[in-house]
């Protein structure tokens, strides 16, 4: 080509065109309005979930000692001493009855209106008729020899049956 050749007129349009410019990348803040309400879900989840497991912890707290004192009584349990046993058996079910029942109904109860009020807490014991009516037919006897370890054995397992059924 010559170089007194001046471009014609589309060939200097040519040249004053410019590559092709990208629009700049979509950022990831802030999210769009979906990620909020799934944030706030979740938040409104896991609050929920913390405050309902703390509540239901904090309600079955009494049960938790008491089947803890269960055990230890249990385990500290002299066949020669089945009255002391039987009187703090019944100490534990009337702390535990007054922690889940109103105070007017549990307090003035003894003998056999307080088994019968066992009884009706409970559908899977039975204090009346069972060997667990020892708890206050023996109280106020001052020898409970006539006591078989087996029959306390079994009436540790109706006090466990009862307090495991409170709710």
């Amino acid at each position: 080509m010559n170089p007194a050749i001046s471009p014609s007129p589309q060939q200097q349009q040519l040249q004053q065109l410019h590559d092709i410019h990208l629009p700049a990348q979509i950022g990831q803040w802030p999210p769009a309005i979906g990620w909020w309400f799934l944030a706030l879900l979740v938040i409104i989840t896991i609050s929920a979930s913390l405050y309902f497991g703390l509540k239901r912890y904090r309600h079955h707290a009494p049960r938790r000692q008491a089947l803890n004192e269960l055990q230890t009584l249990r385990t500290n349990y002299v066949v020669n001493d089945s009255q002391t046993t039987l009187k703090a058996l019944s100490e534990l079910l009337k702390r535990v009855a007054l922690s889940y029942y109103p105070r007017n109904r549990v307090a003035k109860l003894s003998d056999q209106a307080w088994l019968e009020f066992l009884d009706q807490t409970s559908d899977k014991v039975d204090f009346q008729s069972g060997p667990s009516n020892a708890l206050v037919k023996f109280r106020y006897q001052a020898s409970t020899s006539q006591i078989q370890p087996d029959v306390i054995d079994e009436i540790f397992n109706t006090c466990k049956q009862w307090i495991k059924s409170q709710k």
